[in-house]
């Protein structure tokens, strides 16, 4: 379902990549740490771009020193596309310039 994820989401089809990887999270109860950029990146790709930040926001709380900057995307990322990796940079500097609260 990861994979065919992917598939979906690089053939723009994002609705299907993100309906893919959120069945991985509610059916399976999967934490693994691809969710929070995955899913902020997919979000960010429907224009549901405050879903996206919080989601990113997941990913610095998890691990802030690979997430609070855009400048390690490139090799935490060795397997995303270019584009990607920018449409991420993106989410990561909403995240930055208005980081969501945590409680």
């Amino acid at each position: 379902m990861w994979n065919y994820g992917w598939d979906l989401y690089r053939t723009g089809d994002f609705d299907g990549a993100f309906a893919q990887w959120r069945s991985l999270v509610e059916a399976r109860a999967v934490t693994a740490s691809w969710m929070p950029p995955t899913l902020a990146l997919s979000l960010w790709s429907l224009g549901r771009k405050e879903e996206a930040v919080q989601w990113y926001a997941a990913a610095v709380r998890t691990e802030p020193q690979q997430w609070n900057t855009a400048a390690k995307l490139a090799s935490l990322l060795p397997n995303w596309t270019d584009a990607e990796r920018s449409a991420l940079a993106e989410v990561q500097a909403a995240w930055a310039a208005n980081p969501p609260t945590w409680p």
